[in-house]
C-alpha cells in the first residue's frame, strides 16, 4: 500500500480537457535509467518531459543560460557525479521555489530518506520502483499529494525516534514538519 497525502488540488489534476502538461525534468547519471524512465513519461499525454540531465551542475547550468525554463517537478537521484542530490535540493528550491522534487534513489537509509524530506523533497522513491510505480507518483505529486515506496514506507522509524525538527524553505517560511 502507497503512503500518499492528498491536500487541495496544487495542479490540474491529469485528464482535464485543455489541461496543461506537466512538465518534469530528470536529474540522473545513468543514461540508461535517465532514457528508460523519460521514454516512459513520455508515453502519457499528460506529462512533458522538458529536460534530462546527469548531474545538478548541468541543471543548474541551465537555469543559468536560459532564465526562462521552468518544471513542475523534478525526479533527482542523489548519487550523482560532482554535488549530490541531497546537497542540490536546498539550491534547486532557492532558484525554483515552486517545484516539486520526487527523490529517485537506490538510497534507502533512514537518515538519507529523512535529510532528503527534511530538505524539501516531497516524495521518495525506490529505483526498485516499476516505471508505472514512478509515474503513479508523479501524478499523486501533481494533484498536492506526496509518495513513497511501499518498500521504504513499510520499515521508516526516524533516527532517535525524531522527525524533521524544523525545514525552512529557502524564502525563510517553514516548509515542513514531518
Amino acid at each position: 500500500m502507497q503512503t500518499t497525502l492528498t491536500p487541495e488540488n496544487k495542479k490540474s489534476p491529469s485528464g482535464d480537457t485543455g489541461a496543461e502538461k506537466t512538465r518534469i525534468t530528470i536529474i540522473e547519471d545513468n543514461q540508461v535509467i535517465r532514457d528508460n524512465v523519460s521514454r516512459f513519461i513520455r508515453f502519457h499525454e499528460e506529462f512533458e518531459v522538458v529536460e534530462t540531465v546527469g548531474s545538478i551542475e548541468s541543471f543548474l547550468h541551465l537555469l543559468q543560460k536560459d532564465h526562462r525554463f521552468t518544471t513542475d517537478i523534478i525526479l533527482l537521484d542523489i548519487g550523482l557525479p560532482g554535488l549530490s542530490g541531497l546537497d542540490g535540493i536546498p539550491i534547486i528550491l532557492e532558484k525554483m521555489p515552486e517545484v516539486d522534487i520526487i527523490m529517485l534513489t537506490s538510497y534507502e537509509e533512514e537518515d538519507v530518506i529523512l535529510r532528503a524530506l527534511c530538505s524539501g523533497a516531497c516524495s521518495y522513491l525506490s529505483k526498485k520502483a516499476s516505471l508505472e510505480e514512478i509515474v503513479e507518483a508523479i501524478r499523486i505529486v501533481v494533484k498536492g499529494g506526496s509518495y513513497m515506496s511501499p518498500s521504504i514506507a513499510r520499515n521508516r522509524n526516524p533516527p532517535d525516534g525524531r522527525a524533521c525538527q524544523q525545514s525552512h524553505h529557502p524564502d525563510g517560511q517553514a516548509k515542513r514538519n514531518t
